[in-house]
């Protein structure tokens, strides 16, 4: 796919080594002159052709000489790596068809007297593994060229014109995964000071990546790009499971060799993720072309996830999916499972409206903690208020449920001393952290440091 070998023209490709330095790049490329090849390899708009730019510039400043091949062709580079003079470093912003086969071979069968810096999205069909067994390779990929936080705010102010506020400048490294053309895109709008929020369905980047990533591709690999993205994250086993068909694991590595947005997770490449932006604007495709399918995809994904045991997960597609119940039944279990509250959960069903939570009590007393801890007191009243006369019912009702309302009652209380912490209130923290003295022992560790951490700040009130 040689649509993925073309040098970056975007404007982060001349703007982000220009107006940001970086010196943790150059030094890495200096390291590369003691290698026959460096490769940087990274999906569009990471800054390749910049960077190749400013390491031409400081090796002609140094005084060595240098020689830039943009997208050579195959006699084009046959003749550069032929007749290159043995002091010169040649640098290749991308190749055409057929040009990856003539480097393979000059790399492979005689390696040049001099040291080659290559820029491509697709390291396929590169054979490097010789290379790089015997050290004679030097690679830089994306989390290399990631801008970081200080990158993220000097080009931002560089291109806005000014300075951003704090938070939204930590958003957007948060949202942009420190991608140059994101931030790009998102300063160049901002030139008027005006708030702008950075999402996969922005127009600049809607059609960026519909042009730079996706028009190009088979139709197979299109439409395999728009399934997977349904999940958050994915392995192959999920993507058979949605596709309903066998062979996902070969389709991935292949996203990753072509510079498809797909990170891997892991070092045995078991679970992958897509790139925010880009997972947002494969899912507003899929809900545009084929609403039904999305709406098919979501379900299956709750399904392989429940089977999995991986319940959050499973709650969370499952509310996409516009099962709120099942959702619900899901996320309660999560919240009985693991000690500490969930704020994806939180997000997630908080919107829903108090009164369609009662019937889930734990998931209730779970989203309560984490109010507290994000000061939303007014609301963990609310919840609280109308959870109490539910536990109440319980406890008059059989063995089995007096047993639950009791643990749940133990909950409860625990989360109206955590309340009057928060709400400075300590001597009524301290009254209720006595209540649940008695029934300390019964809870989870976790609720019991809360429950020491509630009785040392009324100690040190003086309460």
């Amino acid at each position: 796919m040689d649509l993925v070998d073309q040098p970056s023209c975007t404007a982060s490709a001349w703007t982000v080594n220009t107006l940001v330095p970086r010196p943790r790049l150059s030094e890495r490329l200096r390291e590369g002159l003691a290698c026959p090849l460096t490769v940087i390899q990274a999906p569009a708009g990471y800054g390749k052709s910049a960077l190749l730019a400013l390491w031409q510039r400081e090796l002609e400043a140094s005084g060595l000489p240098v020689s830039l091949l943009a997208r050579p062709d195959t006699s084009t580079l046959r003749g550069a790596t032929e007749r290159q003079p043995q002091q010169t470093v040649l640098l290749i912003d991308g190749l055409q068809a057929g040009a990856k086969a003539v480097l393979t071979s000059a790399l492979v069968d005689a390696p040049p007297p001099f040291p080659m810096v290559l820029a491509v999205r697709s390291r396929a069909p590169l054979r490097l593994a010789r290379l790089r067994a015997m050290g004679q390779l030097l690679e830089i990929g994306a989390d290399e060229l990631r801008l970081d936080h200080d990158e993220v705010t000097q080009l931002h102010r560089a291109l806005s014109g000014h300075a951003a506020p704090a938070y939204t400048l930590t958003e957007l490294q948060a949202r942009s995964q420190g991608w140059p053309l994101a931030v790009a895109l998102h300063a160049r709008a901002s030139r008027n000071g005006a708030g702008l929020s950075l999402h996969g369905e922005h127009r600049a980047l809607f059609e960026y990546f519909g042009e730079e990533m996706l028009a190009g591709l088979p139709r197979e690999m299109r439409a395999f790009l728009l399934r997977i993205a349904v999940p958050g994250r994915i392995c192959a086993r999920l993507c058979d499971a949605l596709l309903e068909e066998e062979g996902s694991q070969a389709k991935l590595e292949d996203m990753v060799r072509e510079g498809l947005f797909l990170q891997p997770l892991d070092q045995k490449r078991l679970w992958y993720r897509l790139h925010p932006l880009f997972l947002e604007y494969l899912r507003r495709l899929l809900k545009d072309e084929e609403p039904a399918l999305a709406n098919r995809l979501t379900r299956r994904a709750a399904a392989w996830f429940h089977a999995q045991g991986l319940d959050l997960e499973a709650g969370q597609h499952a509310f996409l999916s516009g099962d709120a119940r099942r959702a619900y039944r899901l996320l309660e279990q999560v919240c009985r499972d693991v000690s500490a509250s969930s704020h994806e959960i939180t997000d997630l069903v908080t919107p829903a409206g108090a009164r369609r939570l009662l019937a889930f009590p734990d998931l209730v007393l779970s989203i309560c903690w984490v109010l507290c801890n994000r000061w939303q007191l007014r609301l963990v009243d609310e919840l609280l208020a109308l959870l109490e006369p539910r536990i109440r019912q319980m406890a008059r009702g059989g063995p089995g449920e007096r047993q639950e309302a009791a643990r749940l009652g133990r909950l409860l209380r625990h989360r109206r001393m955590m309340q009057a912490l928060f709400e400075d209130r300590t001597a009524l923290a301290a009254e209720r952290a006595g209540n649940l003295l008695p029934e300390l022992q019964s809870l989870h560790p976790y609720v019991r440091a809360s429950f020491q951490s509630a009785c040392w700040n009324s100690w040190a009130c003086g309460n």
